[in-house]
């Protein structure tokens, strides 16, 4: 248990942003699985709309420091990728 004061606030300032980022973390899961399950359902068109909210979301979580940078790229990438799969087999 913290002691002195500075360590006792340090635990309530660590408490506080641990909430910030597992919000911010559930939210970009939330949007990446949102889009995977969209693409379950056939639905490109649905995943299209999705991408931009994912990209937000991913840069925001890459700005807030929760995930890395590169990270939220690959993630991007990843997203794009499922996407633009989906777009190619539906055309052929």
């Amino acid at each position: 248990m913290a002691n002195s004061l500075s360590s006792k606030k340090s635990l309530r300032v660590s408490k506080r942003q641990n909430k910030v980022n597992t919000i911010t973390s559930n939210e970009y899961k939330k949007i990446r699985k949102a889009v995977k399950d969209t693409l379950a359902k056939n639905d490109v068109k649905g995943a299209k709309a999705l991408v931009s909210k994912a990209y937000s979301e991913l840069d925001m979580a890459a700005k807030k420091k929760v995930l890395h940078k590169n990270t939220a790229a690959r993630y991007k990438a990843s997203v794009n990728a499922m996407v633009k799969k989906a777009d190619t087999a539906k055309k052929d």
